[in-house]
């Protein structure tokens, strides 16, 4: 499987993705601008590339290798989507945002919940954890924008 971000996870002092990540068939649940809104299926990583406008100069946190090398583990984590299990858990995640970072959670996530069935072609996925929150390192075939469809909306 090639992965999305592969030529990133090649700078990396980490396995990356992890070699514990699986994959699996599941119901995924992800909050999402509105639908067609490029920063939908966007990682962190990506979000804080853009912010810097010279791509052959990324920020130390992405170019330094003293601190890849540091944070090696946490920059991979950063190339996944973040996904919940249930439309619930994710509600929750939002609402555990929401209650730290106020309206600025919307700016950072969207107002909306949409869902897909994941593949085991789509990508591999962390382990679920406690909050019903994993982690998905897609795969470069995959079309996400089409394949997941808002559920729920937060009103702002």
């Amino acid at each position: 499987m090639i992965f999305k971000y592969l030529e990133h996870h090649n700078k990396l002092q980490v396995e990356c993705p992890p070699k514990d990540y699986k994959s699996f068939k599941i119901a995924a649940y992800r909050w999402i601008f509105d639908e067609g809104n490029v920063q939908n299926f966007q990682t962190q990583y990506e979000k804080f590339m853009k912010r810097y406008p010279n791509p052959s100069n990324p920020p130390k946190r992405y170019n330094d290798i003293s601190d890849i090398e540091k944070q090696g583990t946490k920059m991979c984590e950063d190339m996944a989507y973040s996904m919940y299990v249930s439309v619930e858990t994710a509600e929750n995640g939002f609402v555990f945002f929401l209650e730290r970072y106020k309206e600025k959670t919307f700016e950072m996530f969207g107002k909306n919940i949409a869902s897909a069935e994941i593949s085991e072609q789509d990508g591999v996925n962390s382990k679920i954890d406690n909050n019903g929150h994993f982690n998905h390192h897609p795969a470069t075939t995959i079309d996400y924008e089409e394949k997941f469809q808002v559920v729920a909306c937060f009103i702002k």
